[in-house]
């Protein structure tokens, strides 16, 4: 293979102090002259006769923001070229990237030139840079901008795909009520599920799993009915691996089950590192990209890859970069799902508390913000409400490590590994010299930063600010019912799996997501804690003249129609296989917890019937039409 040298000079924050505001501290990142190069690696080859100078042409004129300078030379490029030399425009972006690429007669010669060093680089690493960037980046020629809203309405994308979903669930609920329905009288059910790590995850599965099984005398199952499905934290990685797949959820179950029983995040860590290492062309390609648009690579990103090692199939993980939130859309075209929404929080600029966002594989949007930009779009760098960069979207597994950044301590380690065994030469020198932020407060949370939709828009109270953090939702309370109270939602079947579902106000998350309802005006029902926490079951319900939904709530506790000895309470302490940093179960551990849960959707039934009939005759009070055919 022809080799190649390249030439970049990146200063990403040179020499800057950037100050970042966690709750309650203000903690500095001290970043100093920090340059690019490196091996990107290959993942799929473009075609091999485009030249290197044509593959760079071709990336200034698709992604200016990054500056690429092609000019022709004859070999004259010194051996330490200066920025002078580079002869390139200012950019954009802060930071900045400087690439003039020098033909030499038949040999297009690249340099890489950093702090007096000159690296070597192959054409095919070049080339994967391409790939990575033009080739496999569906996205490259959109430009997004900001929608602004008053109050919260899903975006245009969404409010097209319910229509068809409605036409799905409509039947649905008609083959199995034997109710005359129609689009004025169908009730919309949502499901929401906490937190909890792999609990939530397996648990939740083994709740879903049972809503899918076929009804009696029908050809619908309970999930046909459902709407939208609203997770957060650990319960988000049952649905990203199962909607990026066109599998109904009862056949994806048993191969979920199957990969959490034998989940690499939950190995020993010299497993976990062997199994990195053989990852290590994704993970070299996926800093790269970051670094290249001003992104400092994180712990979260390699959680984000053990997870899709660990939950993902083998085809999923070697198109790992390629799957993205988006890429569920096509999954969903025809309304045959529920519509997924995670959720996450991004704690407020000086002050106390935390702002929800919602991510669908439509738009992501924060509501006290009143922004939401193209789920594709997000994590682009954006000036005055139109992104000005071109980067690939976000990973999808790297979403979910976002979703679910409380994690164990022991992965500083195995990050300790990845900048010492993998990402090996002086692209990634820097980010051993950046000073971590440390995790928030006593929990072991992890921030991600992205950059802010809001930057320079003047009317907004965050827009002096290049960057925001997002963090586990669970760091505000970890029920998500938030985007289902934005939203015309008649039944919610609410999954609770957290760790406290039995404590007392103000521990407890239903608690917890009760009163945050109460202080934004929200429509929920009024809870009776005691009743929540001693039943299977409980129904929460104001009433017919009121604008709150049903409640349908399912904790995670001991129904011994499942098992007299099984009680998920005995096993949530620091050495219970229910713990939420704990991510190796057994065969035997998954098949109690789903089969818990799924137990409690046996149970619950005819309730779940029977409440869909009375949204139904509420709907029909309410448009003031006849429940008659």
């Amino acid at each position: 293979m022809e080799e190649v040298w390249f030439f970049i000079q990146g200063i990403f924050m040179a020499n800057a102090q950037k100050r970042i505001f966690l709750p309650g501290k203000f903690y500095r990142i001290v970043v100093s002259s920090l340059f690019i190069v490196g091996s990107c690696p290959l993942l799929m080859l473009a075609e091999q006769e485009k030249s290197v100078g044509g593959m760079a042409s071709e990336i200034n004129e698709l992604l200016p923001e990054l500056n690429l300078s092609v000019k022709k030379g004859a070999g004259e490029l010194p051996l330490n070229p200066s920025l002078a030399d580079a002869s390139l425009s200012i950019g954009i972006l802060d930071p900045l990237l400087y690439v003039p690429i020098t033909p030499s007669k038949d040999v297009t010669e690249v340099f890489v030139n950093l702090f007096g060093d000159t690296v070597k680089l192959l054409e095919e690493q070049v080339r994967a840079l391409y790939n990575d960037l033009i080739t496999h980046n569906p996205y490259k020629n959109y430009t997004a901008s900001v929608r602004v809203f008053k109050d919260f309405t899903p975006c245009p994308d969404e409010q097209k795909f319910m229509g068809k979903r409605d036409v799905h669930t409509l039947a649905a609920l008609k083959n199995i009520t034997q109710m005359p329905l129609d689009k004025l009288t169908m009730p919309r059910i949502g499901i929401v599920c906490s937190g909890g790590g792999m609990r939530a995850a397996i648990g939740f599965a083994g709740a879903l799993k049972e809503l899918d099984q076929k009804e009696k005398d029908s050809d619908s199952s309970l999930l046909d009915t459902i709407s939208i499905i609203n997770t957060l934290s650990g319960s988000t990685w049952a649905i990203v691996p199962w909607l990026i797949t066109d599998k109904s959820f009862r056949v994806f179950a048993e191969e979920f089950f199957d990969r959490a029983s034998r989940a690499i995040i939950g190995k020993p860590l010299d497993q976990q590192m062997a199994a990195l290492k053989s990852f290590s062309a994704i993970i070299i390609d996926d800093f790269t990209r970051k670094i290249v648009f001003g992104d400092i690579p994180s712990l979260i990103d390699v959680y984000g890859m053990l997870l899709g090692l660990s939950l993902f199939s083998p085809e999923q993980r070697k198109n790992y970069l390629n799957i993205t939130l988006a890429s569920m859309a096509p999954n969903l075209a025809k309304g045959q799902q529920p519509l997924p929404i995670f959720t996450a929080v991004t704690p407020k600029n000086n002050a106390v508390g935390y702002k929800w966002k919602e991510f669908t594989p439509y738009e992501v949007a924060t509501y006290d913000d009143h922004v939401g930009v193209p789920s594709w779009s997000f994590g682009r760098y954006f000036e005055k409400g139109v992104s000005k960069t071109r980067q690939p979207s976000i990973a999808a597994a790297q979403f979910m490590s976002m979703f679910g950044s409380a994690i164990s301590l022991d992965l500083m380690d195995i990050f300790n590994f990845v900048l010492s065994e993998i990402l090996k030469g002086l692209l990634f020198a820097f980010i051993k010299r950046v000073v971590e932020v440390p995790f928030i407060g006593n929990i072991r949370v992890f921030p991600t930063f992205v950059n802010n939709v809001t930057y320079k828009m003047t009317s907004f109270p965050d827009s002096t600010l290049k960057k925001e953090m997002v963090v586990d939702g669970g760091m505000s309370f970890g029920i998500p019912i938030t985007p289902l109270l934005y939203r015309p939602i008649d039944l919610i079947i609410l999954f609770d799996l957290s760790a406290n579902v039995l404590d007392p106000a103000p521990k407890n998350e239903l608690w917890k997501a009760e009163r945050y309802a109460r202080e934004r005006n929200l429509p929920f029902p009024k809870i009776d804690l005691a009743k929540a926490t001693s039943n299977v079951f409980s129904v929460f319900d104001d009433g017919p003249g009121s604008e709150a939904p049903i409640v349908l709530y399912i904790p995670m506790i001991k129904n011994a129609h499942f098992s007299s000895t099984f009680d998920p309470q005995d096993h949530l302490g620091k050495l219970g296989f229910l713990n939420t940093f704990n991510f190796l179960y057994t065969k035997e551990q998954i098949g109690l917890l789903a089969g818990l849960m799924g137990q409690a959707v046996k149970d619950v039934r005819p309730t779940i019937l029977q409440l869909t009939k009375t949204a139904a005759e509420r709907r029909a009070l309410k448009n003031k039409v006849p429940l008659a055919a």
